[in-house]
């Protein structure tokens, strides 16, 4: 028997764009809970790479920036997210 939390591993290209009940995209959870870039993030990415154009329902925030909160934040994630969409930070530009 396979759950979908199981299904999410196999099929990144579908779950990957699903939203939750709050209208989350996994990306958003899985920057809220931590994951590490290569646990799931860059795969949550290559299966659905408009995410990150989002902004997080539940918080309002960017995913660069839902990455950096907290003292276990990743430098690599937030990096990697900006790099990924330069043009997210223009908002927050003087």
């Amino acid at each position: 028997m396979c759950c979908a939390q199981d299904n999410i591993f196999v099929n990144w290209g579908v779950y990957s764009k699903l939203k939750n009940h709050q209208g989350r995209l996994p990306l958003f959870i899985a920057l809220e809970q931590k994951i590490t870039w290569y646990d799931g993030v860059a795969m949550i990415l290559k299966g659905n790479g408009a995410a990150i154009e989002n902004i997080d329902p539940k918080t309002g925030l960017d995913s660069f920036m839902l990455a950096a909160i907290g003292s276990n934040s990743s430098l690599e994630i937030i990096y990697r997210l900006l790099l990924d969409h330069p043009a997210a930070i223009n908002p927050y530009m003087m």
